[in-house]
């Protein structure tokens, strides 16, 4: 778990955050991974969306809502932000090597994924660590502003690992109205 998954989550569990939860919202978590704050945000009342690009993770994240007892209040979907921003998936250059657990992302295995329907929205976007590739900033930011209802909130912690990355996300959104 990355230390701004952590810091997001002692953030949301916070006295004074938890009446934002306790309205039960529909929530979007982006690049969700292990599920920790999506976990999270469902146990203080939200109705979280957890999403994830690799089929591998997208099947863990719906065992640990299981797992969690957080199952009524959790969906786990695929979302491509490439697809998002309509473009082609750049290549990656600073992600994980998943390639001796995931081999190559065949269709099939992005078909079995549940998807986010065409125009949904979100009030609110949670997002730990998400900004670490050079796609990155144009990518999330175009994910962000299709997916983020009008009125809504994106909570993003990052720790600032490419300070380069972090600014243009900030002037993106900032250019966006998000």
């Amino acid at each position: 778990v990355w230390t701004s998954a952590l810091v997001l989550g002692v953030w949301m569990a916070a006295a004074e955050q938890l009446p934002l939860w306790e309205k039960n919202p529909r929530v979007l978590e982006l690049g969700s991974g292990l599920g920790v704050n999506g976990i999270l945000a469902a146990k203080l009342g939200a109705k979280i969306t957890l999403s994830d690009y690799f089929p591998p993770l997208i099947e863990n994240l719906e065992r640990q809502v299981v797992a969690n007892g957080v199952a009524e209040k959790c969906r786990v979907v695929h979302l491509n932000w490439a697809a998002e921003a309509g473009i082609e998936a750049p290549t990656s250059t600073r992600a994980p090597d998943f390639s001796n657990l995931l081999g190559n992302l065949s269709a099939s295995e992005v078909e079995r994924c549940a998807l986010l329907e065409t125009n949904e929205s979100f009030p609110i976007i949670i997002g730990a660590d998400v900004c670490y590739e050079p796609s990155h900033p144009e990518l999330l930011s175009a994910t962000i502003t299709r997916r983020l209802a009008p009125g809504g909130t994106a909570y993003i912690m990052s720790a600032v690992r490419f300070p380069e990355l972090h600014a243009r996300l900030l002037t993106n959104l900032a250019a966006a109205g998000n």
